[in-house]
């Protein structure tokens, strides 16, 4: 019988790294970073990720931000995922909390400002310097 380690051990899983960048909506542009991290694991159909980015500087246009780069498509018929979310100096708005998704057939992930009571939902305005780290899942 196998412990329980050796059955929460994916020896096989393909493990590896990525570069996400920030970007706007309007033009794409090109930011300064200190920090770019993204690593991956695959496991079945699911990529499993983690994202570190601190920028400054950045050239791109909005109206709104978004995070390209992904290191798989999503799948075309999947559902839109919940991400996990921590940042620093990212202009989100007063009584808002920051909200994401990774859309399906592509590589990207659309970042939203939320209501914290329950009001609106809109994509975030694009900040030209920050931070924010990202973990997550999505189908492939």
């Amino acid at each position: 019988m196998l412990g329980i380690a050796a059955f929460f051990t994916f020896t096989n899983s393909p493990t590896g790294t990525f570069t996400p960048t920030i970007v706007g909506s309007g033009t794409a542009g090109v930011g300064r970073y200190s920090t770019q991290t993204g690593r991956f694991t695959l496991i079945g159909n699911r990529v499993f990720f983690d994202i570190n980015l601190t920028w400054s500087a950045h050239t791109g246009v909005g109206p709104f931000m978004g995070l390209a780069g992904l290191p798989v498509k999503a799948n075309v018929s999947a559902l839109y995922p919940a991400l996990n979310f921590v940042y620093a100096s990212l202009a989100i708005g007063a009584g808002k909390e920051l909200g994401g998704t990774v859309i399906p057939n592509d590589t990207t992930i659309t970042l939203y400002s939320m209501d914290q009571a329950g009001g609106g939902v809109s994509q975030l305005a694009f900040d030209s310097a920050a931070t924010i780290y990202i973990s997550g899942n999505y189908e492939i």
